[in-house]
């Protein structure tokens, strides 16, 4: 089962699957890259908060645990589906 990783832009608080993270080239570093919010455009690379994979949740992902082929990220409401 393969969960698509969701995220909290800190500056807007929009929560946007990772599929439409926007990623650019870094300016700085040549073989590093960028991360920002799809709809402010803020930069995230160290400050978007991963959200609990369970359906309906908006808790910041906080435990984790391998599953075959993934990786669960939940809050720790939804820990090993407590």
């Amino acid at each position: 089962m393969s969960h698509v990783r969701r995220w909290r832009c800190k500056s807007c608080r929009e929560i946007f699957p990772g599929t439409e993270v926007l990623i650019a080239k870094h300016p700085f570093i040549s073989s590093g890259s960028i991360s920002g919010c799809p709809r402010c455009k803020a930069g995230f690379d160290s400050t978007a908060e991963l959200i609990c994979d369970v359906p309906g949740c908006t808790e910041e992902a906080s435990c984790g645990w391998p599953i075959p082929g993934s990786y669960r990220n939940t809050c720790h409401k939804h820990w090993e589906g407590k």
